[in-house]
């Protein structure tokens, strides 16, 4: 008998406390016809088979924990459990015992993107994107995800990284043609989705392990014509950057002016970085 563990870490159990103290009072038997999803959840597709063993082990056991859900309007919405719902629904279970909190659009929000990465069996490209949204909307920080995740920080920023590549690559991540070291091999030409395309294909039809495809890339790069130093300089800057800053960073040069592009969707955001860069230390790289 296999049991679960969180993908990643700590994750929905170090965060729930936080956002929702003292879940485990003041639970209800309630009518699963009128409790609705979460329209937060990113995912929204389930294995069907881990579904029936859990919805099996319900029946035969009983729901170890009960759901979270908020009162809207005159119905319930659900914050966290919603494969227990699902899976109770394929017992045809009239009621489930919840938990019922008064939480904002925002900490539902939060707790569904978090809930989302623990869950086992979910793609990298999901993971990714959902550490994205709590970078870019709740203003995480990569050290804080690394807390809550229990990774390194190079392994989430690494994660993150994924989402450079072109969505073309992104559908052989999530239709499991490609695992997520093949590509992170890819990344370095992800400005050109043609390239990354053809490399991506040579891989899957010649059954390349990782190592094989590194060679690829490593014999491709070889041919390409080398890189100035001025050149390979900017590129790291623009590593260290994208890293300290949390964000996409450009660097153009031309002639005399250097000009630097910085993504930011919030004016808190813009604060927030002109602050850093106030106070920012980079050491010079050696040519």
């Amino acid at each position: 008998m296999s049991t679960q563990t969180n993908r990643l870490g700590k994750g929905l159990d170090a965060l729930i406390p936080s956002v929702i103290p003292n879940t485990q009072l003041n639970i209800e038997q309630l009518p699963i016809s009128q409790i609705t999803p979460n329209p937060f959840q990113p995912r929204k597709e389930f294995n069907e088979t881990s579904l029936k063993e859990l919805a099996h082990s319900i029946k035969q056991h009983g729901l170890a924990q009960p759901v979270i859900v908020r009162k809207v309007n005159s119905a319930y919405e659900l914050i966290v459990g919603e494969r227990r719902l699902e899976a109770c629904k394929l017992n045809h279970f009239e009621t489930i015992p919840a938990i019922i909190k008064n939480i904002t659009d925002q900490q539902s929000c939060e707790i569904a993107l978090v809930e989302n990465i623990d869950r086992e069996n979910l793609n990298i490209i999901e993971i990714a994107q959902s550490l994205n949204r709590l970078i870019n909307d709740f203003s995480y920080t990569q050290e804080t995800l690394s807390s809550l995740f229990s990774r390194s920080r190079s392994s989430i920023a690494n994660i993150l990284r994924l989402l450079k590549l072109p969505t073309s690559i992104h559908d052989y991540i999530i239709q499991g043609q490609l695992s997520e070291g093949h590509a992170r091999t890819l990344i370095d030409f992800s400005n050109d989705e043609a390239l990354c395309l053809q490399l991506a294909n040579e891989i899957i039809s010649k059954k390349l392990n990782v190592r094989q495809a590194e060679k690829l890339i490593k014999s491709l790069k070889t041919k390409k014509k080398p890189q100035s130093k001025q050149l390979q300089l900017f590129d790291n800057y623009i590593e260290t950057l994208s890293e300290k800053l949390n964000t996409d960073v450009q660097i153009k040069h031309r002639k005399n002016q250097l000009t630097i592009s910085v993504s930011y969707g919030r004016f808190k955001d813009y604060i927030d970085f002109l602050d850093q860069l106030c106070t920012l230390e980079i050491s010079p790289f050696e040519s």
